[in-house]
């Protein structure tokens, strides 16, 4: 058959030229294929319609594409074979040889060229090439900038960039890696704390109340199309980073020899609030006679010689998660004071010398008790007020007092 050519939009097409007439003539009463009774006559059939057989009545429907236009000059077919032209605006796309409908880039592309237009022939669509009408030949991804907040008072903010159904990059123009984030937007890991990722909420909502986006090594974790919606009118999606916290021990020793250890583990829970414990407020084992149990110096060796950044907690302070990698893990020795003047300490409890007399800083019992001998003796004074005073020099212990 032979073909003529023109354009349509700018593109060059190639169409049959128009049928010749068919012979509607009746043949022993029966219309011809190609043709069908009208009225008391045979008439061809009209554009995008076909007859195959004989003594019909109304013509077939051709197979042609959704939203084509059947050739307008072809009319008394005689097979499913009818030629159309499908016209394609800008932002639209064919599937495939199968389906030669125009179908929309979508929500996440813009329009990489204009309108178009694609022919065939019937339902042997597979014979017409779409070269150049593909959806990677007609549709642009959108580029999204994605800002990556650290989520801290300390900022470092990472920035990458997304262009749909390609991948990320460090620049808004590629080169793209299809699922994987750019080294550069990923945070580097804190003392206990170890980065998991980014999320689309703050890291001081439950874990429960944030998704994921990405993982560790930047790697999506959700359809490409999930990470879109996040995008505000300029096309920026804001994460934030999360970290994990791994479990920091406190060791305590109570006796100059490092024994009597005990230890506490803290930041076993994924959420700040839980990653700080207290100091022990009691103590492993008694103290020596006559002294008190005060406070714990704190040292990042066993050999006690590396004080920490904070040197001394009180019992009861808050431990925070360690400022640096070395303080992973703590020492902390108990410190004693002399039980003061006036008083004798056991059992790390403090108590008062009895009546009348005291006692030296660091008394342990009663027996460091003593009465005070003045310059004149020491003075007994009765109920009544009398008074009197036994010689001898140097004080009374309260044992002797007390007829021990």
């Amino acid at each position: 058959m032979k073909r003529i050519l023109f354009a349509v939009f700018g593109v060059i097409i190639m169409l049959p030229m128009a049928s010749m007439a068919v012979d509607c003539t009746m043949v022993d009463g029966q219309c011809p294929a190609g043709c069908y009774r009208f009225g008391m006559d045979c008439a061809p059939c009209q554009p995008g319609y076909y007859n195959d057989t004989l003594g019909a009545d109304e013509c077939t429907a051709c197979t042609i594409p959704e939203g084509a236009t059947p050739n307008l000059d072809q009319t008394g077919l005689t097979s499913d074979n009818c030629g159309w032209t499908a016209y394609c605006k800008s932002g639209e796309y064919v599937a495939s040889t199968k389906n030669l409908t125009c179908q929309p880039c979508g929500d996440y592309y813009t329009a990489k060229g204009g309108e178009f237009t694609i022919t065939g022939y019937g339902p042997a669509a597979a014979t017409t090439s779409i070269d150049g009408y593909e959806k990677s030949d007609r549709c642009d991804g959108k580029v999204y900038k994605l800002t990556l907040k650290r989520n801290s008072i300390i900022t470092d903010d990472k920035t990458a960039y997304f262009k749909y159904d390609t991948g990320f990059s460090a620049n808004s123009t590629g080169p793209w890696n299809k699922t994987t984030l750019p080294a550069s937007a990923l945070q580097d890991n804190k003392p206990v704390q170890t980065f998991v990722g980014y999320f689309d909420n703050k890291g001081d909502l439950v874990w429960e109340e944030r998704d994921q986006y990405f993982s560790s090594n930047g790697a999506l974790t959700k359809p490409q199309a999930d990470l879109a919606k996040l995008a505000n009118k300029d096309n920026e999606i804001t994460l934030w980073a999360g970290w994990s916290f791994s479990p920091y021990h406190i060791y305590y020793y109570y006796d100059d020899a490092g024994g009597s250890q005990i230890t506490q583990t803290c930041g076993e829970d994924k959420d700040y609030s839980g990653s700080t414990c207290k100091t022990q407020e009691y103590q492993w084992d008694a103290p020596p006679m006559g002294k008190l149990f005060t406070r714990y110096k704190c040292y990042t060796n066993e050999e006690f010689s590396n004080s920490c950044t904070k040197p001394f907690y009180t019992p009861g302070d808050q431990i925070a998660p360690p400022e640096t990698d070395a303080e992973k893990t703590r020492y902390f020795v108990a410190q004693y004071d002399a039980c003061p003047a006036g008083h004798y300490c056991t059992n790390g409890k403090t108590y008062n010398c009895p009546a009348g007399t005291t006692s030296d800083p660091g008394a342990g019992s009663t027996t460091n008790c003593y009465m005070v001998r003045g310059d004149g003796g020491t003075k007994f004074c009765d109920n009544t007020g009398d008074c009197f005073y036994l010689p001898g020099s140097g004080h009374v212990p309260h044992a002797k007092v007390a007829g021990n």
